[in-house]
């Protein structure tokens, strides 16, 4: 079987391995929301999940998988990675593959019969909303028993043949793939700390327009004056601004009081800069990091930036850092609007967008919030340098561009 199959940072650009702790977290967390049980086609063959006995004290291993929900009435998802008209666009396959849910034993399953692609298998998704409108959680589910095994033909003409011209020959045999090891660090979901650089293949992630996700207004992203809130529309505004939130200060809803120990503060983690360049603070305030060798705020400028927001007359937008973590007057909202318009256009004059796909829009205006001008050199060439959380710009256009449909 193809070594290739395994390799899941050609599937999710380079964060699978990132998000695993958060999967397997998830997967045994137990029940909290209601949950809806589907029919899945699997898209790539189970792989064993580390060694979750030191984790779990469990007597086996867990698997997971990416899957298609297929019956009854599923769910918007992307495009079918298993339609025979992709069988010559295997990179655009990839991709497909990669936006589909992870899906996580919930219990101890054997890997001598494993699930393999196009298998045919039981899952739950976990539901929010009203019964007869849900909105699934369509990043994580759960497998519970696989219902039949299908086998694809290779044939060009067949469906899920692509899986098998990309991946070789299915295997029943137990798996012999080495396991991937969970460390503490990696099943609490973190990443590895300090500023990192590498090179990526962007093409491999890059969202390309989607039939089922459209912008609200394409035309408010042409033009003089681009308006990122009229091209996303209400829905995938607030979608974009519920997906950073999570990320920078940890819940959907967000903190308005969240701050790290680089003093970067409020729901979208707001650093001195970037609140000097939307009114909230006076250029001074800027101006004093930048002369004291901070104007990054990074290590040993702690003390400085919180004296610095500490200041009352520093202040412009709001009197003062306490109204600024109250959100008086939608203050981090507004200032939110502004920083992000602002990323938007110039995001759009320097061709960095693709406007026909709100995801790869969210997942560039989400890079740049995160790394700033280095998201043109990610796009162009690959090459990418991480935030002090060893966060790639890639992480957050492939998990946010992802949510955004």
């Amino acid at each position: 079987m193809a070594k290739e199959l395994y390799d899941y940072s050609d599937l999710t650009g380079g964060n699978a391995l990132d998000l695993l702790g958060h999967l397997i977290r998830w997967g045994m967390a137990g029940k909290k929301l209601r949950t809806v049980q589907f029919t899945a086609q699997a898209l790539t063959d189970g792989i064993e999940v580390g060694e979750l006995k030191s984790v779990f004290g469990s007597a086996q291993d867990r698997i997971m998988f990416k899957a298609r929900i297929v019956a009854p009435d599923p769910p918007q998802q992307p495009p079918d990675p298993c339609d025979p008209a992709y069988f010559n666009d295997t990179d655009y396959v990839y991709k497909l593959i990669s936006m589909h849910p992870w899906f996580v034993s919930i219990k101890d399953t054997s890997i001598t019969s494993p699930v393999t692609r196009g298998d045919l298998i039981l899952v739950e998704l976990e539901a929010r909303g009203n019964r007869t409108n849900p909105r699934f959680n369509m990043k994580y589910g759960r497998f519970i028993k696989l219902l039949s095994v299908e086998d694809p033909s290779p044939k060009e003409t067949e469906r899920c043949a692509v899986l098998i011209k990309m991946f070789g020959e299915i295997s029943h045999e137990p798996l012999s793939v080495k396991k991937m090891d969970i460390s503490g660090d990696s099943f609490l979901g973190s990443r590895v700390k300090g500023i990192r650089r590498r090179t990526i293949n962007f093409s491999t992630i890059q969202f390309k327009p989607n039939p089922v996700c459209k912008p609200g207004d394409k035309t408010a992203g042409m033009g003089k004056n681009p308006d990122v809130k009229k091209y996303f529309g209400k829905d995938k505004w607030e979608q974009y601004k519920r997906s950073l939130s999570k990320r920078e200060s940890g819940s959907e809803s967000g903190d308005y009081k969240s701050k790290n120990k680089w003093w970067y503060s409020g729901r979208y983690q707001f650093g001195i800069e970037a609140m000097a360049g939307n009114g909230v603070l006076k250029k001074e305030a800027y101006q004093t990091m930048v002369d004291a060798g901070c104007k990054g705020q990074g290590d040993g400028c702690e003390a400085l930036a919180k004296k610095v927001l500490e200041n009352d007359a520093n202040w412009s937008g709001v009197s003062s850092w306490a109204e600024w973590d109250a959100n008086k007057g939608d203050i981090q909202e507004k200032a939110f609007y502004s920083y992000t318009n602002r990323n938007f256009r110039w995001l759009v004059k320097a061709g960095l967008v693709d406007l026909d796909s709100p995801q790869d829009v969210a997942g560039m205006l989400a890079g740049r919030h995160l790394r700033g001008y280095a998201v043109q050199e990610m796009r162009k060439t690959g090459k990418e340098i991480s935030d002090r959380n060893g966060t790639f710009p890639s992480h957050y256009y492939a998990e946010i561009g992802g949510e955004q449909c």
